[in-house]
Order: C-alpha cells, then sequence, then structure tokens
C-alpha cells in the first residue's frame, strides 16, 4: 500500500507544493492534503483494487464520483477519469490532468464558488434521499393501518405524503378510508 503513496507523490507532490497542499495525515494507502482553500483524500483499497478522491473543506469532504466531477471540472467523462477500478498509475494521471486544469486550478486556488456548488448537489441529494425516505416510512405505516383497519391512522399517514405522487391504488383506498370514518 505504501507504493500507492510513493506513486502519488512522485505523481502529485509538485502540484502540491505550487498551491500550499501539505500532507495532514498519511498511512498505507491514504494520503491527506490540506490547503488554506481546500482538503483533498486520495485512497487506494488493495483488497478491492479500488481508488477514491475526496475534497471538500475542513467540515466536508465529498467523495469525487461521476456527477461532482462534472460539477468541479466541467467534465462530463468523470465516469472515464474516476472509474475506482482504474489502475492506481492511470487513476493518479487522470488526477494530474484534473487538477492541472483550468477549472482544477481554480479548485486549488480557493474559487470556492466550486465547493459550493458542490455543497448544494450534495446537499439536494440528500434532502431528496431523506424524503423518499420519509415518504416510505409514511407509506409504510399507511399500510399497516390499513390492514389493521385503522382508517384514521392510514389518512395521517398519507397526509404527510405528496398525495399527486401517490398510485392510484392508494387514492382509491384513502376514498375509501375517508367513506369508512365518514368524511367524504
Amino acid at each position: 500500500m505504501m507504493e500507492f503513496n510513493r506513486l502519488l507523490h512522485s505523481k502529485l507532490d509538485s502540484i502540491f507544493e505550487q498551491n500550499n497542499l501539505r500532507v495532514i495525515e498519511e498511512y498505507g494507502g491514504f494520503v491527506k492534503l490540506k490547503s488554506p482553500f481546500v482538503v483533498m483524500s486520495f485512497s487506494h483499497d488493495r483488497m478491492e483494487n479500488s481508488n477514491s478522491f475526496f475534497v471538500g473543506r475542513d467540515d466536508a469532504e465529498y467523495l469525487v464520483d461521476a456527477d461532482i466531477a462534472e460539477l468541479l471540472f466541467h467534465l462530463e467523462e468523470g465516469k472515464i477519469f474516476l472509474r475506482p477500478e482504474t489502475s492506481e498509475g492511470d487513476f493518479l494521471d487522470n488526477i494530474v490532468m484534473l487538477l492541472e486544469s483550468h477549472e482544477g486550478k481554480k479548485l486549488l486556488s480557493g474559487e470556492m464558488s466550486k465547493l459550493s456548488d458542490v455543497d448544494k448537489y450534495v446537499n439536494s441529494k440528500a434532502k431528496i434521499y431523506t424524503s423518499n425516505l420519509l415518504n416510505k416510512q409514511y407509506l409504510n405505516a399507511a399500510n399497516q393501518s390499513w390492514e389493521e383497519k385503522d382508517y384514521q391512522g392510514f389518512i395521517d399517514n398519507l397526509s404527510h405524503t405528496d398525495k399527486d405522487k401517490l398510485p392510484s391504488s392508494y387514492r382509491l383506498k384513502l376514498k375509501i378510508a375517508f367513506q369508512k370514518i365518514g368524511l367524504n
């Protein structure tokens, strides 16, 4: 694993030095760096033969997947360049290419709008995920209420969901539940 670290340093140290990125943590297969503007982590998992690149600030780092690569570097081919299964050398060569690009230089120089875009994107995805998870929980609770013939509970649980997105079976059951409790 230290081979990954040596390879990373041989390919990227000049970029790190030029941009005041200093190693703050390092062990076999993992290197974390920090500048006044950005925090970056690189890792290689030998067992899975996979590579990872994280970027962010002190308070949050994000895995640079294809979506974030497109946001940060305007790189639509992020899937190709940052595939986890890419060989260590090719992965690090791709990192060099990204960081030496116009957008990469902006990121390294502290253009905060780059990381703000990532923050917004990640927060938006988290809100959607949470909303979908809550919706599923309310639907499960509504199903349980229906099976128990607790029609008020069914109505209450569905009141927390977006009724326009409910499948037609739930809309029909909702109509029946209102009839059962006498609220046409």
